[in-house]
This record gives structure tokens, sequence and C-alpha cells, in this order.
């Protein structure tokens, strides 16, 4: 009798351990844009119960804003629209100017570091179109599977600016750089892909 309790006790024991480390499994220490490590439920199947927990929607159609900075304009950008030809004609983006784009990472947002430390670098040695990339609505959130599970648009509507911009300009694909860091490192990737290999070169920067 002894044996049999100690016996089911040790089976119960392992079926609760069993179940506690297939929850906590799908934990991790991931690192923001910034580096900072936070907890992260990767498991992207972990639907919150609480509805107050679902995450705002995102749509990057109007979500994702691009700031064009150029030595005229080197502090404040000047926001260009990808379904608004006009507003790239209007602003200080010159056709013949190489352009880059950056493109920050989870949790990072229009004051990210990325931007200014990479267009200040730029300005710096010459004449840049460098456009700043903020999908902060996205990115912006707790939820590491969420942000991730926005690059592909955010992609999608960076290829959509790039075709503004050559639509409307004349400019050259081949003048064109992405560069993306952390997730945005795949938004970048996302968007060459959709560009057919046509831009000059796609950089990522650590990606997540």
């Amino acid at each position: 009798m002894a044996k049999g309790a100690i016996l089911i006790c040790v089976l119960l024991a392992v079926q609760l351990f069993g179940a506690f480390a297939t929850t906590t499994d799908s934990w991790k220490l991931v690192p923001d844009e910034s580096g900072r490590l936070r907890l992260v439920n990767t498991n992207p199947y972990a639907i919150p119960e609480n509805h107050n927990e679902v995450e705002p929607l995102f749509n990057p159609e109007t979500d994702v804003i691009f700031r064009l900075f150029t030595r005229r304009n080197p502090a404040h950008g000047q926001v260009v629209q990808w379904n608004n030809p006009a507003s790239v004609q209007n602003s200080n983006f010159v056709a013949s100017h190489p352009t880059r784009f950056t493109i920050h990472g989870w949790n990072g947002g229009e004051t990210s570091g990325l931007h200014a430390n990479i267009r200040q670098n730029y300005l710096g040695v010459g004449e840049f179109n460098v456009i700043a990339v903020d999908w902060g609505a996205g990115a912006q959130t707790a939820n590491y599977i969420a942000a991730r599970n926005r690059v592909a648009s955010v992609g999608d509507i960076i290829s959509r600016m790039v075709n503004t911009l050559v639509s409307a300009t004349g400019t050259s694909r081949n003048n064109i750089y992405l560069i993306g860091h952390s997730l945005g490192a795949h938004a970048a990737g996302n968007a060459g892909k959709l560009q057919n290999g046509q831009l000059n070169t796609i950089i990522g920067l650590d990606p997540a």
C-alpha cells in the first residue's frame, strides 16, 4: 500500500514538473533595440485571455511614418508619404543624391538612436537623402511576437515608399540602401525581396 502511494506521488510530481517546463520553455530573455533584456513569451499561440491585454490594431499603411533628412534640414525631418507623390516632390529630396533608409527595431520609434547616429554620420560626409522609418506604433510593445509578426507588412510599406520615390523623382534604385537594426533588419530584408533585388544594398545590424 505504501509503495503504491509513493509511486502515485512520483507520477504526479513528474506530470506537474513536465507541465511547468512546457509553460516556461517559451519564455526567453530577448534584447530590444537598445540592448535591454526583456522576458518574452515566444509562443505565438499564447493568446491572452483578458481582452484588455490584446494588442491595439496596427495599420502599416497609416502607422508607418517616413521622415526625410538632408543637409538642408538635418535636424527636423520632413514627412513623406508612400501614397502621396507630391509630398516627395515638394520636399528636399534630391533624386541625384544617394538615399539611405534607417529602420529601427523592437521598442524603437521616432527618437531611436539608430536614426540620429546614422543620419549624422552620412550628412557629415556628403549630400544624402536620409529617410528614417518610424514604425513605433507596431514596435513599441512588450509583446515581442506581435512586433515580430509586423515586420513583413512594414517591409511592404517601405517597398511602396521606394516605388513612390522612383516614380515621383526618377531616382535610381541603385542609389538606395536599406539599413535596419534588430527587427528592422528583417523589415529591410522583406522590402528588398519585394524590390526583386534591384536595390543597391541592404544592411542588417544585429538582426533579432
